[in-house]
């Protein structure tokens, strides 16, 4: 395994364990998880994709980098919703 794997891995991880928590936070669960897969679907799909077969002379790493800002951004925008559905309770 790469070290790329690896960190695409550990983000898709903690992504992963954000979902739940925000998932069993929501009383309407399985619209919570859906939304979520569904986004997370629309923008990993087109990037793995470009990453695995549309790589070509370096531009692996700008692909990498693109997905794991948007798994970034995908999980920062969970962790907001979570601290402000606990500031209300």
């Amino acid at each position: 395994m790469t070290e790329d794997t690896i960190y695409l891995l550990l983000c898709y991880v903690l992504l992963g364990i954000t979902m739940t928590a925000s998932v069993l936070k929501r009383p309407d669960r399985s619209r919570t998880i859906g939304i979520h897969i569904g986004i997370l679907l629309a923008y990993s799909l087109p990037l793995l994709y470009a990453l695995h077969f549309r790589s070509t002379e370096g531009t692996a790493l700008g692909w990498l980098i693109y997905l794991m800002v948007a798994i970034g951004i995908h999980w920062a925008v969970i962790v907001i919703g979570l601290v402000r559905s606990s500031c209300r309770s």
